[in-house]
């Protein structure tokens, strides 16, 4: 198979196409951030409030949505609406606009190997050799860009 295309799902080249685009804007309002450093933070309640609403709905028009069985599936949901897209948000904002954006950028790249630790620890994910190699170019990616001066980039 070609980079991009799949029999399973021929339309991949679209998908890949709007990640880039996501990742622009997800970096375009990272970097930009600064210039706005006294608006609070708090204003992005309403943006994601808007963009769960618009999350909950293309789940409901496009993926045949399955609401939750009982109470305890129906707060799962909630905690992950408040995190990922409450909180995370909210953090990232204020970290961009008045911490060490150098820094936090580094730590970005902890994630990927954060999550890959917790599906091994908690047996969703095998420990191979191709993810030990992928969170070891991970660090040595994190390594490379780490601020070296004091200076926030």
């Amino acid at each position: 198979n070609k980079i991009g295309h799949s029999d399973d799902f021929p339309h991949a080249v679209l998908g890949f196409v709007l990640a880039f685009g996501c990742a622009v804007v997800w970096a375009s309002d990272s970097v930009m951030s600064r210039l706005i450093a006294a608006v609070p933070s708090e204003s992005l309640v309403l943006p994601c409030f808007a963009t769960a609403l618009l999350a909950m709905a293309c789940s409901v028009l496009f993926e045949g949505f399955t609401p939750p069985h009982g109470a305890l599936q129906w707060l799962a949901l909630l905690g992950l609406g408040l995190g990922p897209v409450g909180a995370a948000f909210l953090l990232w904002d204020i970290g961009m606009k008045h911490g060490n954006v150098a820094y936090l950028g580094v730590l970005g790249y902890a994630a990927p190997v954060i999550s890959t630790s917790l599906l091994i620890l908690l047996g969703i994910a095998q420990p191979t050799l191709s993810l030990a190699l992928a969170c070891a170019l991970i660090i040595a990616a994190a390594f490379v860009a780490r601020p070296r001066d004091g200076s926030e980039a």
